[in-house]
C-alpha cells in the first residue's frame, strides 16, 4: 500500500503592515458557535467550523471574527486567540472554554510573566469587552494583532496600546524575522 499527500503551496503574505500599525477590525461571528472544548485541543484538518465563519467575515468587511460557546462567552478568533486588557492585567478565556491551546497564546503568556504583567485566564462575555482598554489577537502567522474595534461593542483607542505595544516588541526580539 502507499501513501499519496496532495499539497497545497503558495507564498505566505502575512497581515498588511497597517494592521499591527493602527489596530484590526473585528466582527462577531454569528453563523456558528466555535468548536467545543472537547475538540478545540485537536489539530485536525476538520476546518469546516472556521472556513464558514472566515466566509460570513469577508462578507462583513472585517480583518478577523470572534467565536463565542454556547455559553455566550468570547472565546478565539477565527484563527487567533485573543487577550484583552483592564487595568494593567491581561485578560484571556481559559482552555475550558473551547478555546484553541495556541502556540503563540502560550508564548505570550510567558513574555507577559517575563515583563510582570499579570495574565489570567478567566472567561468573559461580549458586553465586558465594553471596558476594555486594549484587546490584541495573536496566532502564528498573525503574531501579536492589535485590535481598534469589535464592530457593534467597542472601539479601543489607542490601538495599540502601550501593554500591547510592550509585547509586540519582546515578541519581536523572541522570534526573528
Amino acid at each position: 500500500m502507499t501513501t499519496n499527500f496532495v499539497l497545497f503551496v503558495k507564498p505566505f503574505k502575512g497581515k498588511p503592515s497597517e494592521l499591527y500599525q493602527n489596530g484590526a477590525k473585528l466582527v462577531v461571528v454569528e453563523s456558528v458557535y466555535s468548536d467545543g472544548p472537547e475538540l478545540a485541543e485537536i489539530k485536525s484538518t476538520n476546518y469546516l467550523t472556521k472556513i464558514i465563519a472566515r466566509l460570513e467575515v469577508v462578507q462583513k468587511k472585517a480583518d478577523e471574527g470572534i467565536f463565542l460557546n454556547r455559553d455566550g462567552f468570547v472565546v478565539e478568533g477565527t484563527a487567533s486567540n485573543i487577550f484583552v486588557v483592564k487595568r494593567g492585567i491581561i485578560y484571556t478565556p481559559p482552555l475550558s472554554d473551547g478555546c484553541l491551546p495556541g502556540i503563540t497564546r502560550f508564548v505570550v503568556m510567558g513574555l507577559a510573566e517575563n515583563l510582570n504583567i499579570s495574565c489570567k485566564e478567566t472567561s468573559f462575555d461580549l458586553d465586558e469587552l465594553k471596558s476594555a482598554d486594549e484587546i490584541f489577537l495573536t496566532g502564528s502567522t498573525s503574531e501579536i494583532l492589535p485590535v481598534k474595534e469589535i464592530v457593534g461593542f467597542v472601539k479601543v483607542s489607542p490601538a495599540p496600546g502601550q501593554l500591547t505595544k510592550r509585547l509586540m516588541k519582546a515578541y519581536k526580539q523572541l522570534i526573528p524575522s
